[in-house]
């Protein structure tokens, strides 16, 4: 068994290019029932490199579930494109509706895999439990960065005073308040730093 931090691997890009064997895209730390050992797929096999036995990729005839694995820390997405599996971000409905009355919310989750025409994701809280993974037919979804919490609190702020019809007040105006303090999240609001 290798010394490797799990928690470092789990986020660091650069740490995971350091101590991983080429091309690897998945980790899995040793258990009762796997030997420690790096995964990636070329095609549609499942290669591995087996640390303390083989020390070179070899097929993998049998394997961890996906969800066991840690992937390769995703590289930066800045909201163009699909972002890239790994990466944690927002999706909702395209259009943003569900009907005329009712909104679709934006929802949290973890980019899983990513095919032609499918994306399996992770929702990450909104009462599912952390294995909950559903796939979406990519035409139906949009994504986004996950907002910082400067950005939700100026929204919603920008929110209720059109709902008071007071227009006076700017985007950035808001901004300048919550970086002065004056503005902040609700009380009982999560925020990202929780």
């Amino acid at each position: 068994m290798t010394n490797i931090d799990i928690e470092r691997l789990k986020h660091d890009r650069e740490y995971w290019d350091e101590v991983a064997p080429e091309g690897a895209e998945y980790y899995s730390a040793e258990s009762n029932s796997w030997h420690e050992a790096w995964y990636k797929k070329v095609g549609m096999n499942w290669l591995c490199f087996t640390v303390n036995i083989h020390q070179e990729w070899i097929a993998a005839n049998v394997m961890p579930k996906l969800s066991n694995l840690i992937p390769r820390p995703a590289p930066a997405w800045d909201g163009n494109g699909l972002p890239p599996v790994g990466v944690e971000c927002e999706f909702r409905k395209k259009g943003g509706q569900i009907s005329d009355e009712t909104p679709v919310e934006w929802q949290h989750c973890k980019v899983i895999a990513i095919t032609r025409a499918y994306v399996i994701l992770r929702h990450i809280g909104y009462g599912f439990s952390d294995n909950h993974e559903c796939s979406h037919h990519l035409s139906d979804i949009e994504f986004r960065p996950i907002r910082t919490d400067r950005e939700r609190v100026v929204e919603a702020a920008l929110e209720k005073l059109k709902d008071c019809g007071l227009w006076q007040c700017s985007k950035e105006d808001l901004q300048q308040l919550y970086d002065a303090g004056f503005l902040r999240m609700p009380e009982g609001e999560p925020t990202n730093e929780n």
